[in-house]
């Protein structure tokens, strides 16, 4: 899981089986998902990760 290094929890909250249809709904209507993939690609970007080190280290 690559996102395991982000800190904050509410990140790593599950959504429910209703909250996940109704985002495929919206993300299925979207045309340029290309440009939110970018901005949420920088969202993460900046978040607050882990102190997270390598086990083979």
């Amino acid at each position: 899981n690559p996102f395991i290094m982000i800190e904050d929890q509410q990140f790593h909250e599950m959504f429910t089986e209703t909250q996940e249809k109704e985002i495929m709904k919206t993300l299925a209507e979207i045309a340029e998902s290309d440009i939110l993939i970018t901005e949420l690609h920088y969202v993460i970007l900046n978040m607050k990760l882990k102190n997270v080190h390598p086990s083979w280290a």
